[in-house]
């Protein structure tokens, strides 16, 4: 495989050394993909016709979720390359990982919750609407990286719930709103606010009577006041999503249409067995002289 000169001196620049070790990865309808090995790393390079809307996307994404580092973009023999750092972790559907079905099925969901919980606020693909969230065009196993690493808790409780998170997030797949929901349902910490959490914020929605949820940062300055016991205030949020009223129950009750009226029902004839007999009764029998 040639590379661009600048593709190369960027990728030596990535791993150190003066030598590159090529490896094919994959290729399909968006392009070709190679990884290149270096002394102290490895980078991927993409090559398509138009990579600049996958680098704007890569880019909005760091320090949302856990996404490649975009290293460059870079024009060459007529077409795109984009190169990336190696993202850390084993896809979801390896072996090595040696985890129960539960366990990955488990994961996969509280990824996506991940990706669904993200203020797409500013996104810059996509369509815009009220009620839309971010969403993977792939998203399947082989698709999902994961470290089976461990999270060093021993000193949990002198860590604040803000750095327990940044600690939690190190490990891949392991996103913010994995971490609250970790805090607040295993360790019981009061003061967490997962602004993030549609449900929450659809529940403080209905309960102050809003047409649209509130924008996670607008519901990080309504949290302030329940301060120390933010995660008391967000339980509330969900049993009000959960919550059917009984005016809600009535309104959803639809009429019918064009009601046909019951026609009247005949009222039944009094029984006249007994009041007025068939047949008259019989003369008792002479009885015979002897």
């Amino acid at each position: 495989m040639r590379l661009p000169p600048a593709v190369r001196a960027a990728a030596l620049a990535a791993v150190g050394g003066s030598r590159l070790q090529k490896e094919f990865a994959w290729m399909s309808w968006a392009g070709t993909v190679w990884r290149l090995e270096g002394q102290d790393g490895a980078v991927y390079v993409k090559r398509a016709g138009d990579l600049k809307g996958e680098r704007d996307r890569t880019v909005w994404l760091a320090g949302r979720l856990p996404v490649p580092e975009v290293l460059g973009l870079f024009r060459g023999f007529g077409d795109d390359w984009l190169l990336t750092r190696a993202a850390r972790g084993v896809p979801l559907s390896d072996r090595s990982l040696d985890w129960e079905p539960r366990l990955v099925a488990q994961r996969m969901g509280e990824i996506l919750h991940d990706i669904h919980s993200v203020d797409a606020t500013g996104c810059p693909f996509g369509v815009r609407k009220p009620g839309h969230v971010l969403i993977h065009g792939d998203y399947c196993l082989p698709n999902v990286l994961v470290e089976d690493g461990t999270v060093p808790l021993g000193d949990v409780d002198s860590l604040s719930d803000d750095e327990l998170i940044a600690r939690l997030v190190q490990v891949r797949g392991i996103g913010p709103w994995t971490a609250q929901m970790f805090l607040m349902f295993q360790l019981r910490r009061l003061d967490v606010w997962p602004v993030d959490d549609y449900g929450v914020r659809k529940g403080w929605a209905t309960a102050h009577g809003l047409k649209e949820p509130l924008k996670p940062r607008e519901m990080q300055a309504e949290g302030e006041r329940f301060r120390p016991y933010r995660s008391i205030a967000a339980w509330y949020c969900w049993r009000v999503v959960d919550t059917v009223l009984p005016g809600k129950l009535e309104s959803k009750r639809v009429a019918p249409k064009n009601p046909k009226p019951k026609p009247a029902r005949t009222p039944l004839a009094p029984n006249v067995r007994n009041s007025k007999p068939d047949r008259a009764p019989l003369a008792p029998r002479a009885r015979k002289r002897s």
